[in-house]
């Protein structure tokens, strides 16, 4: 197991507040939070038509499967990364939101995207550097139809693991 001491911790999240940065990603406060150019209108336009989004809702599935249980002992060794919607489109055309999370230091990050799969998923994904292990909901098969065969070349070159995660287990994947 490493152990990583407060200084390593906050090292790693300055780099990679620089990356997000440089992508002009900004981030809030030292807490990982980030805020991204010009997604807070469309976030507040989006709340005002949630109520449509709730009575639309489809009903849950009883076809839950086996919690699992992916421990990370450093940053960046896990992410949990998920692609929300279809939403109603924005004033800038976008309607997913691509959101990741590492699971040893909670570091979230939001992207909104235009489509289900987009050139932004590469850039979150050179955000984080190398990473050991993903988690996906079934949003996999969409993922990798849109981007053309370019996640297996990524999971290959980089030498990651790629796990799906049921959508009816939310807790399997640990974050999202």
């Amino acid at each position: 197991m490493i152990t990583l001491t407060n200084e390593d911790w906050r090292k790693s999240i300055e780099q990679q507040k620089i990356r997000l940065n440089k992508m002009g990603i900004l981030t809030y406060d030292g807490k990982a939070i980030i805020i991204l150019a010009r997604i807070v209108d469309d976030v507040k336009l989006f709340c005002k038509h949630f109520f449509t989004c709730q009575v639309s809702k489809g009903t849950s599935d009883s076809n839950v499967g086996d919690i699992q249980h992916f421990p990370a002992t450093r940053p960046f060794q896990m992410v949990a990364l998920d692609i929300v919607g279809p939403l109603p489109k924005t004033g800038l055309g976008n309607q997913y939101i691509l959101t990741m999370m590492d699971r040893f230091t909670q570091y979230v990050a939001a992207v909104p995207l235009k489509t289900n799969a987009q050139k932004k998923l590469h850039y979150l994904l050179q955000v984080s550097g190398s990473i050991a292990m993903v988690s996906l909901k079934q949003t996999y098969q969409i993922m990798e139809h849109s981007l053309k065969g370019k996640w297996q070349i990524y999971v290959k070159t980089n030498g990651d693991k790629t796990i799906i995660t049921s959508s009816y287990h939310p807790q399997t994947n640990g974050m999202l």
